[in-house]
């Protein structure tokens, strides 16, 4: 029987008993149909697992007694940042989703000229705590032990003055015009920028051309922003990184 995994937002050190609060009883209690006694997976995002057992769990709150770290490891040795051009609601939730599921370290959502969703302040931060919960769940259903850090929404020159920030790595922007070949090298990070819906501005492509970003094709069909990061994602970790 498949033993279910749960993320903690506390630090975990192994043989301790913690208590859990009122979201983490009711997602034990309704999703997962805990019980007392019931075994869990916890990690805490640290790179680390714990086995853990349910010893009380309430209306409100949820007690499990946490054993050593298990050892485990399933994070990607390729450090993937994620340059994302805003997508409508459900679209950058999958694209997030699928991204986590994929090992990216980072993503960093781009308000791009071409854009077809725009976000104030409040919203942008209302937007990024659930792209974070919908990375925490991707984490927890697929074994991952580390959450990618989700960025505020920003222009694309502030991505990509964080993206250089970060050690210098393979730098690619998927193009549906571009037909040359992959680099051929031994990456070790790789940053990947993905437009909109409308495709980045030429402007906005000067500048990833000046911070040397290199051109990609994705294959001879227009692909719509969400399934350009999944499929860029996916070849990226074949030519790279984990994937056969």
């Amino acid at each position: 029987m498949r033993i279910s995994r749960l993320y903690v937002d506390q630090p975990l050190t192994g043989a301790q008993t913690i208590e859990l609060g009122v979201d983490a009883a009711n997602y034990l209690g309704r999703a997962l149909r805990a019980r007392r006694g019931d075994a869990l997976i916890l990690f805490d995002g640290s790179g680390s697992e714990f086995h853990a057992v349910v010893t009380a769990l309430e209306r409100r709150r949820v007690t499990l007694d946490v054993g050593e770290a298990t050892g485990a490891s399933r994070e990607s040795t390729l450090r993937i940042s994620l340059l994302q051009g805003l997508a409508r609601g459900e679209r950058m939730d999958y694209v997030v989703q699928k991204a986590t599921e994929l090992g990216v370290t980072s993503i960093l959502p781009v308000q791009t000229e071409f854009a077809q969703v725009s976000l104030s302040d409040e919203r942008s931060t209302r937007r990024r705590d659930h792209w974070r919960g919908v990375a925490i769940a991707a984490a927890q259903q697929s074994g991952r032990t580390r959450v990618p850090s989700i960025h505020d929404v920003q222009t694309l020159a502030s991505a990509l003055a964080v993206s250089s920030t970060e050690d210098e790595g393979l730098r690619l922007v998927a193009d549906t015009q571009s037909h040359g070949a992959w680099p051929v090298c031994d990456a070790s990070r790789v940053t990947i920028a993905i437009g909109p819906e409308g495709g980045f501005s030429d402007t906005e492509r000067a500048a990833l051309d000046a911070h040397g970003f290199a051109a990609i094709g994705l294959g001879p069909r227009v692909l719509r922003t969400e399934t350009a990061a999944i499929t860029a994602l996916t070849l990226i970790q074949c030519r790279y990184g984990d994937l056969p």
